[in-house]
């Protein structure tokens, strides 16, 4: 193919000649060469019969969709690739925590913000302890006609997320952040948390990954008969900073107002409740999702803690249950009837249990302060107790099983 006077001279079709106009800019950007030589004598000389102007037209048309398709592929693959390229990945880990002055909290806290920190560095990932109140006056309280007030100190790591994303991203650059709660240790330093974000995702470019419960709560809230994996866990947190996982957010943070009892002074809505009669932000969470289901493999990647069949999660395990046991607990607004989570646990997912080799664990529900005594069948003593930071206790032991 070449060009002459600005048209296309192409040589493809025996020896007849075509010319199709061509602007001599389009030409330059396909490289194609020029020449002013002239060429249509030689078919005279030869007695071929020029083609006729519509036959000329015809041609010129399919050669231009031709170059179009060309370049649309082109332009698709482009971008294809671009897509699936490694880009440069940047991760933050970290907590969310609103000291209140509570001694047991805080040794918690500091004990999981070493455990972080350390893995952040073997890993070259930010870490990021945000620690105060992120949500003062930020809720309503039923109580008294929606007056602004505190939100409980769950829905810190849902503001905390809101800033985040209003923060300016690197252009290039793929952000992430794991947000655990403070109470969440890492206990495999071995997975490199690039190869966790993808691995989770299974093949799919979610922007947010959370795991399921251990227990499908969504039957004790009023919740009956929706899809059981919309019982999250929101104690674990992963998020690439874009406007998918930010709507998502923000979706979250709407329900903040719903009504749990207007006669529970302890739990009035979501956002002000201040024990476990709701499940807060958690239990927002799942509203959403219940309300969203085009997001689930799209934006969400709901995973189980433990999912041994599956092809990209088997060899990693997070957010798994270190509770096993029985309690009582000693703190203001909570029962003190001795209870355990072992036999719901295991009646539900016996695979959301915390083992060594997970990469993050966590007490859940395990009372800061209290009484605890091993799994078994034996008589609960009776009170009086001496109480212990049993929390922490389990904290020291996760820590003391971590895989180097």
């Amino acid at each position: 193919m070449k060009i002459m006077n600005n048209k296309f001279l192409i040589n493809s079709f025996g020896t007849r000649n075509v010319f199709v106009a061509i602007d001599p800019a389009i030409a330059a950007h396909l490289n194609i060469p020029v020449t002013l030589q002239a060429q249509t004598e030689r078919s005279k000389k030869e007695g071929i019969e020029p083609w006729s102007t519509k036959t000329k037209m015809l041609v010129g048309l399919g050669v231009i969709a031709a170059i179009a398709i060309s370049f649309t592929v082109w332009k698709i693959g482009a971008e294809y690739l671009n897509s699936v390229a490694p880009k440069t990945r940047r991760i933050m880990l970290g907590t969310v925590y609103d000291n209140q002055g509570n001694l047991f909290r805080d040794a918690v806290t500091e004990q999981v913000n070493a455990n972080h920190a350390e893995y952040a560095k073997r890993w070259g990932l930010d870490h990021r302890v945000m620690n105060g109140n992120l949500v003062a006056n930020k809720c309503r309280d039923p109580k008294q006609s929606m007056k602004l007030t505190d939100c409980s100190p769950y829905w810190n790591k849902i503001e905390a997320l809101r800033q985040w994303f209003k923060e300016p991203g690197t252009a290039g650059v793929e952000e992430w952040r794991i947000l655990a709660d403070d109470d969440m240790v890492i206990t495999n330093f071995q997975i490199d948390p690039n190869h966790g974000i993808d691995a989770l995702r299974g093949g799919v470019d979610a922007s947010v990954i959370i795991t399921r419960d251990t227990l499908n709560w969504q039957r004790w809230r009023g919740l009956a008969g929706r899809d059981p994996k919309f019982s999250v866990n929101t104690g674990l947190v992963i998020l690439r900073k874009d406007v998918e996982a930010e709507a998502f957010v923000q979706k979250i943070w709407q329900h903040r107002h719903d009504v749990v009892d207007l006669n529970n002074s302890w739990c009035p809505n979501l956002g002000t409740c201040r024990n476990q009669d709701s499940l807060h932000e958690q239990e927002a969470t799942a509203k959403v999702l219940h309300d969203h289901p085009q997001w689930i493999d799209r934006v969400v990647a709901i995973v189980k803690q433990r999912d041994p069949n599956s092809s990209t999660r088997s060899a990693i395990a997070l957010n798994t249950f270190a509770r096993s046991g029985r309690f009582v607990r000693k703190e203001a607004g909570w029962s003190s009837a001795p209870f355990s989570y072992d036999s719901a646990d295991n009646a539900e997912n016996a695979d959301g249990s915390w083992r060594v080799g997970d990469w993050m664990g966590q007490p859940a529900g395990v009372p800061l302060l209290g009484k605890e005594w091993p799994k078994g069948n034996s008589p609960i003593p009776k009170p009086p107790y001496q109480y212990e930071p049993v929390r922490l206790n389990r904290i020291k032991r996760l820590i003391q099983s971590i895989v180097f």
